[in-house]
């Protein structure tokens, strides 16, 4: 029997490419990727997932390729610094596109408010990325009300933040 497989897409620092072991040795300093993504890992290897975290960027194409074909997305926080953000959108709508493509289903972590930001590319990522979500995740009642402003099909679940 084939394991199931999950895939987490995440920003990892100035790190392009398969962060799984780096994630694993606790090589982080971001709060979301504790408080979120760590509880997250856990469960999954749990449930019997073999999960992989990796981190895109449009100056490696190639990186694109690690996503593979998985049995669920999970997206975790998006966001770096301003300089970056483009890439970022692009590299994971580019992503998210191809794991659509293929039927796979998206989870996204939500946990700032970020697809209410008119301005672009932060704005505008959050927006298609929420709209290509089935399933959004979110510390608060309110904050999941707001998501679904973005994609009312898509199932919400609530899980505070610790």
């Amino acid at each position: 029997m084939k394991q199931k497989s999950a895939l987490i897409l995440t920003k990892y620092e100035n790190i392009t490419g398969d962060c799984t072991d780096l994630f694993n040795a606790g090589d982080f300093s971001i709060a979301s990727l504790k408080l979120q993504v760590k509880p997250l890992t856990k469960a999954l290897a749990k449930l019997g997932f073999n999960y992989k975290l990796i981190s895109l960027s449009t100056s490696e194409p190639a990186s694109l390729d690690l996503i593979g074909s998985p049995d669920i997305v999970i997206v975790s926080k998006l966001n770096c610094h301003k300089h970056n953000q483009h890439d970022m959108a692009m590299s994971n709508l580019a992503a998210l596109a191809r794991l659509k493509c293929q039927k796979i289903p998206i989870a996204t972590i939500y946990s700032d408010n970020l697809a209410d930001v008119d301005k672009f590319p932060t704005g505008e990522f959050h927006r298609n990325l929420l709209s290509m979500t089935d399933i959004i995740i979110c510390p608060s009642k309110k904050l999941a009300q707001l998501a679904q402003n973005h994609n009312a099909n898509a199932k919400l679940f609530i899980i505070k933040d610790p």
